[in-house]
């Protein structure tokens, strides 16, 4: 009985955890178990899973394959994006283009946010609007086209500047 639990005991625990087990046939032939290896932070495919979900039910923010990108590429302005996302929409695709937008609460023609993202080109834009001024930041190299949502909020936030 001890030979059948000890082979059995990390099945129970990487099922406990809701890992899948991998099974390798060792030289005697006895069956082990490894655990799969586990997503690498810069998998930005992953991101895929997460459309349909809001930046705080994903992790989008904190511990996505972006997360580091992003706390690089805003700095303390980071801050000011999760206070902008108050009120968010769920992450979206307009083709190969990932996106989400939102504001603070109760100011939205004042303080909001777009984040787009370009996972095949591992790009990242962010539209930071602070009292109604917007501060762009992009990742190096090529610009991401605006979905048409994302367009659309930067026209009316311009013209409520105006």
């Amino acid at each position: 009985m001890r030979p059948i639990l000890t082979a059995c005991l990390p099945m129970l625990l990487l099922a406990a955890c809701n890992q899948p087990a991998e099974q390798s046939v060792g030289a005697e032939g006895a069956g082990q178990t490894s655990a799969p290896a586990t997503a690498n932070a810069d998998d930005w495919a992953a991101l895929n899973q997460m459309v349909g979900q809001y930046p705080a039910e994903s992790g989008l923010f904190d511990h996505s394959p972006i997360a580091a990108p992003l706390a690089a590429l805003l700095g303390d302005k980071l801050a000011v994006l999760k206070t902008n996302s108050a009120t968010v929409a769920p992450l979206q695709r307009a083709g190969n283009i990932l996106y989400t937008s939102g504001n603070k609460a109760h100011a939205g023609g004042s303080d909001a946010f777009y984040l787009l993202v370009d996972p095949s080109a591992h790009k990242i834009e962010v539209g930071l609007w602070e009292a109604g001024r917007l501060s762009v930041y992009k990742s190096p190299g090529a610009n991401i086209t605006k979905p048409t949502d994302i367009q659309t909020m930067v026209s009316n936030m311009a013209n409520v500047a105006d």
